[in-house]
């Protein structure tokens, strides 16, 4: 089959030997950005590697202590001292058989096993506690930055150090670091009567109200933290319809459903999860097409040789069945039809037909009834890697019409952010236009999917071209491309590439909430559903005021 020229962009991208040393990367098309930094504006304090919402309160109880002993000092003397209590915080909870959350959780387990007693206290992982749960620490106000050594702020750092400091004083090893002792080792005893009251997943009702009231503030202190506790009282209100926490599928099944269980204060936050979730498809389209194209390009080439890329193309767009499979899941094949050979009007009139149901529009989305949904494009995708041929089409169709009541995209740009269009595929800039052009030129679906790989690549290759710009020691390019040739540099990699989706943080906070005590396995607890009437009353409130 013929590939159609990419005309309405500049040339591919040609990539040659750097002489940089081949490396792994993330997000290898670049389309997980606009993905974050959507999610970012709606939800801030957490990340995808800060498991444990106590590590915060130990945080601020090691800061307290080293400031108050040793003032204002250093940041390198400051993570020293903090890299013994965190080793003493991973020993005591294994001693007492915490599973999951422990920072240097495996350093800690090898220490024990040596059978020594005392145990030395020393660093257990390359990335310590500290740094890792300090941005999230700073988002929510419990430090304030300082030129050395971060400082605590009044209203919410200091007394959530002091209440932990109560709880410590119990123990031997609490009150020597509550003094920023600088221990060398520690006695196994101590250790486990120190992991009982630092334990992961034993956090007293006040110190639980101090987190929860920064995390999810009644009074919040800026329009950043007013977008935290929405999403926490989305959150909170689905374990109440629910009657279970939410599972990330449920959470964004419920942004994107035209019958939403939440009350209408929380559907223009559910608007912005939805813009994460269009985001998010186009990124997983991408990705594991990209995918796709490596492992086509390695059966044919074997890794040795230089291939066509239409080659390449026409070697994925001769499984019909997977093309088929996929569009039929939806009802947008019937029987007997090629996907290579119908046009691709004829596919998207599908699309708008099979999305009229219940149609609504919200915020400038559109929403609607029936299973054509972003989630269970991902779901299909992810299940079957070679799907993503012939869902790619689909998912730039269903992502324009989202958006096509979306009011000024110049100047409050869909992505969240200005000046990622064209470098992103930009829903307005490049998924519009496109799906235009293939019904103003009648183009066959074959032919689309063909354009849509085409892009794909050229995307990764302009992804890789730009960060070895920047640092000439990076070089993340998996394939070479000499004019129409490709030839892949898998071989050359640690790791073979591997498709994925964007990290949410949706489930850490499913997390969080269930180590504060607000939800359990029936929902909300008695304390959450106080908390979810207060924050409900608050938005309600707002939304009247507006």
């Amino acid at each position: 089959m013929a590939l159609n020229a990419i005309s309405d962009y500049p040339p591919a991208v040609s990539w040659v030997e750097s002489g940089s040393e081949p490396n792994e990367g993330l997000d290898l098309t670049g389309l997980r950005l606009p993905v974050l930094t959507i999610g970012n504006y709606f939800l801030d304090g957490i990340t995808t590697v800060t498991p444990s919402v106590r590590y915060l309160s130990f945080y601020v109880w090691i800061l307290s202590s080293y400031v108050h002993s040793r003032g204002l000092d250093s940041w390198k003397d400051f993570q020293v001292f903090a890299e013994k209590v965190e080793s003493a915080i991973a020993l005591g909870n294994r001693l007492n058989h915490v599973a999951s959350g422990i920072v240097g959780a495996r350093g800690a387990s090898r220490l024990l096993a040596n059978g020594d007693n005392p145990v030395p206290l020393r660093s257990l992982v390359k990335q310590p506690a500290t740094n890792i749960y300090f941005n999230p620490a700073l988002q929510l106000q419990l430090l304030l930055p300082e030129p050395k050594v971060p400082g605590l702020s009044k209203e919410r750092g200091e007394p959530l150090a002091e209440i932990v400091r109560t709880v410590f004083s119990k123990t031997t090893l609490g009150n020597e670091f509550s003094a920023a002792k600088q221990l060398s080792e520690a006695e196994l005893e101590d250790l486990r009567a120190f992991g009982e009251v630092a334990s992961l997943t034993n956090i007293t009702i006040d110190e639980a109200t101090l987190l929860s009231a920064s995390i999810i503030p009644l009074k919040p202190r800026s329009d950043r933290e007013a977008r935290r506790v929405q999403t926490y009282a989305c959150l909170l209100g689905l374990a109440e319809a629910l009657s279970h926490p939410p599972s990330e599928e449920e959470f964004f099944e419920e942004a994107a459903s035209v019958h939403r269980l939440l009350p209408q204060q929380f559907h223009s936050q559910m608007n912005g999860w939805l813009r994460h979730l269009v985001r998010d498809s186009i990124a997983v389209g991408h990705e594991y097409l990209l995918q796709e194209i490596l492992h086509a390009l390695e059966d044919l080439s074997m890794g040795r040789y230089a291939i066509a890329g239409r080659d390449v193309v026409t070697r994925l767009l001769d499984d019909a069945h997977a093309s088929y499979q996929a569009l039929a899941e939806y009802g947008l094949l019937r029987s007997g039809e090629d996907a290579r050979s119908i046009s691709f009007r004829r596919l998207f009139d599908r699309i708008k037909a099979t999305t009229k149901h219940e149609r609504l529009i919200d915020g400038g989305l559109c929403r609607w009834g029936g299973k054509l949904t972003e989630v269970k494009l991902i779901r299909s995708i992810q299940e079957t890697p070679a799907k993503a041929l012939a869902l790619l089409p689909v998912i730039w169709s269903v992502a324009m019409l989202r958006a096509e009541e979306w009011p000024e995209p110049e100047s409050n740009p869909f992505e969240g952010r200005t000046g990622m269009g064209w470098n992103a595929i930009g829903v307005h800039e490049v998924i519009g236009p496109g799906v235009r052009r293939f019904l103003g030129e009648e183009w066959k679906l074959g032919a689309v999917m063909s354009e849509l790989a085409l892009r794909t690549v050229d995307q990764h290759l302009r992804v890789s071209w730009s960060r070895l710009a920047v640092d000439s020691g990076h070089d993340v390019a998996l394939l070479i491309a000499d004019s129409e040739q490709w030839r892949s540099r898998l071989e050359k990699h640690v790791k073979d590439f591997k498709a994925g989706r964007t990290a949410s943080r949706i489930y850490q906070a499913v997390r969080w909430l269930w180590q504060l005590g607000l939800v359990d396995e029936g929902g909300l607890t008695q304390r959450g559903k106080v908390l979810y009437r207060q924050v409900s009353e608050q938005a309600r409130k707002g939304a009247n005021e507006v």
